[in-house]
């Protein structure tokens, strides 16, 4: 009977260092880090990207669960419908990164943040001018010379990526950025994409609305755009008829004619300085299209 305790005991014991491994270690390991390297909370996708170009991905302790470029092994601490605060508080970070959104920032981080040490950072990324403003800021929360090089880089390269091509406007005529199609989201004005077409030299068939607008087929039907590109990360060209849902059933001109592009770049829909790949695909999209 005895011995039967005794290995009772035994396998008890293992399960519970087991539960710990899997559960406690991450956070721990990641507070750790968070004290020695003035830790970051990472609460947005497009921060994550912007700080990893910064070169400051060895800093991130806490992500957001929507996060796709920082180690899966980073805890996640929080998502768009509110914070873990109880792993916050097991990660204790230095600085807590967010995306300014319409929403107030929690009152319960705020008073955890006051009672803890944690500075809060927030940015606005809505609109193209947010994103090498947001760099720049970035860079001087952490300031070194090798940061401000990277975020002098970084800028340099969103303003050259930016530069008009003349010849864009009598290939692609009025062109109808979409989200996705069923039903159809376009991208209107105030968003980033629509501005980085403007800037680039597209003419926009939508010209009012606000950054996010949902359409009826019959809608783009009317509007009959001379061409439309699809901003589907992960999209594949060659499946094109079903990436278009009920908009290929409309007989619109633009598909007709082969007009339609698909942009399929991962972080097609973060607005961080990921977006110098985004540019490249639209402009390789659109390059051989006929005036």
């Amino acid at each position: 009977m005895r011995q039967i305790v005794v290995l009772i005991l035994i396998c008890l014991a293992a399960f519970l260092t087991f539960v710990a491994v899997q559960i406690g270690e991450p956070d721990t390991a990641a507070a750790s880090t968070a004290n020695d390297t003035n830790g970051i909370i990472a609460m947005s996708p497009a921060i994550a990207v912007i700080l990893t170009d910064l070169g400051l991905a060895d800093r991130i302790v806490g992500r957001h669960a929507f996060d796709i470029v920082l180690d899966k092994s980073i805890p996640i601490a929080g998502d768009m419908n509110g914070f873990d605060y109880e792993r916050l508080l097991r990660l204790q970070p230095k600085h807590i990164i967010l995306e300014q959104s319409a929403q107030e920032t929690p009152d319960r981080l705020r008073t955890l943040a006051a009672d803890n040490g944690w500075t809060l950072h927030a940015f606005p990324l809505l609109t193209l001018d947010d994103i090498p403003a947001a760099v720049e800021l970035i860079a001087g929360i952490f300031p070194s010379d090798e940061t401000q090089r990277s975020a002098d880089a970084l800028v340099d390269g969103l303003h050259q990526a930016m530069q008009p091509d003349p010849t864009i406007a009598s290939k692609a005529g009025r062109v109808l950025p979409l989200y996705w199609t069923n039903p159809p989201g376009a991208a209107g004005p105030g968003s980033f994409h629509y501005e980085i077409l403007e800037r680039l030299g597209y003419r926009m068939a939508l010209t009012e609305g606000g950054p996010y607008i949902t359409l009826d087929p019959e809608d783009i039907l009317r509007m009959d755009p001379d061409s439309i590109l699809l901003l589907i990360p992960g999209a594949d060209p060659d499946r094109l008829e079903e990436l278009l849902g009920p908009l290929a059933n409309l007989d619109l001109r633009c598909v007709r004619e082969g007009r339609v592009g698909v942009i399929s770049h991962t972080l097609v829909n973060i607005p961080a300085t990921s977006i110098t790949g985004v540019v490249r695909e639209i402009l390789l999209a659109t390059s051989d299209w006929t005036p």
